[in-house]
């Protein structure tokens, strides 16, 4: 029931319904703080209260003053932070052009202008950041140069190194901007973001969107359709993945351009991933939760397939950090990869040979990373 009234406070929230069915007690209020929290969507869902305030005042009236001003207070600083971060995009850009590199903002806070334009800058700037995501022209030696150049470090991953250029701002430099752990597919991927580059370091934008004082390159829609797409079954593979990711999407969604030709090339290159029963399980979840009318989804919900997507969602929170049936902090390399092969088999419907192909990737990237010196 909980779940059900959350779900309905995030649909007020981005103008998807106008209440919430119901009054909730104190305690109500209390459980919706923790499900915002565990989903990281603390400042979106404080949007939700502030307009059941403004047009429905009953149901708030059990909120617990000092809940609301820890709710509120915890909303000014995602604001202050997405401030910051969004100063911080525009002046990494600006140390990279300055060095002749052509780079591109992704995930993150490149999601901003899909918020502000449906639902305004302030709910924008309410979404809960993590770090600044920068793809990065040149390959992987080119990119790993300049890293050591600007900022040396030994945090060198699959993707993307750290780039520590700023104090209170995590960076990663990517090289590439994401991978699946499968040889073949993996391969069709990267083909597509080859493609997708050149209109990913041209595109211009605010971030928000009409922030003209905080202007920035960032990827066009149908590479991030694509892309984050992927990111979210990446990590829902490998640690799990929460609303945040798929709220994002739903705004993605939201301002496909007009007409078909984008959908079309965003669901065949989704076919050729093998992630289209992923993708329908999504739309499910997108439509379960926000609201998202069927018009906009490029592929046909399923609910079966949604049904579980969105338990394991529920149980796992923002990237699984608070799945009880496992203990991260505690596992050493040899049990994480046993308990991602655990898990890449109970998600068997979605990618029947990752189980297979997941384990011989990571085991190859350690010992190459291991070789190189890299953390």
């Amino acid at each position: 029931m909980k779940a059900h009234i959350f779900f309905r406070l995030i649909r007020v929230a981005i103008g998807t319904a106008q209440d919430v069915d119901c009054t909730p007690t104190a305690e109500d209020w209390q459980q919706l703080y923790l499900l915002a929290e565990r989903q990281a969507l603390i400042g979106i869902a404080f949007a939700g209260v502030q307009a059941l305030k403004r047009d429905n005042p009953e149901r708030v009236k059990l909120l617990p003053q000092a809940l609301r001003m820890k709710w509120l207070a915890t909303a000014v600083a995602i604001h202050q932070r997405n401030d910051l971060m969004n100063r911080c995009c525009a002046e990494l850009q600006c140390i990279l052009t300055a060095r002749g590199v052509r780079s591109s903002i992704f995930k993150g806070q490149a999601n901003l202008p899909y918020y502000a334009r449906v639902s305004g800058a302030e709910l924008a700037m309410l979404r809960q950041p993590g770090d600044i995501d920068v793809w990065i022209s040149g390959g992987k030696q080119m990119v790993l140069q300049l890293v050591q150049q600007l900022a040396p470090t030994r945090e060198v991953r699959e993707t993307h190194a750290h780039l520590n250029l700023f104090d209170d701002v995590e960076v990663e430099a990517h090289y590439r901007p994401g991978l699946i752990r499968n040889f073949l597919t993996n391969a069709r991927l990267q083909r597509f973001f080859a493609r997708q580059e050149a209109a990913c370091m041209e595109h211009i934008t605010g971030i928000p969107e009409e922030a003209d004082n905080c202007r920035v390159v960032k990827p066009v829609w149908t590479f991030d359709a694509v892309h984050q797409l992927t990111h979210i079954f990446h990590h829902f593979f490998t640690e799990g993945v929460g609303l945040r990711q798929c709220l994002d999407y739903c705004y993605l969604l939201r301002n496909c351009p007009a007409g078909t030709k984008e959908k079309d090339a965003l669901r065949h290159a989704v076919s050729s991933l093998h992630m289209s029963r992923f993708a329908g399980a999504l739309m499910w979840v997108l439509a379960e939760v926000f609201g998202l009318p069927e018009d906009w989804m490029p592929w046909k919900p399923n609910e079966k397939d949604g049904a579980f997507l969105l338990q394991e969602i529920m149980q796992g929170g923002n990237f699984g950090r608070y799945d009880a049936r496992y203990n991260l902090k505690r596992m050493n390399p040899v049990e994480s990869l046993f308990r991602i092969t655990r898990r890449n088999l109970s998600l068997l419907r979605f990618a029947p040979f990752d189980w297979f192909w997941s384990p011989l990737w990571r085991i190859w990237h350690f010992v190459k990373r291991k070789c190189h010196g890299y953390a």
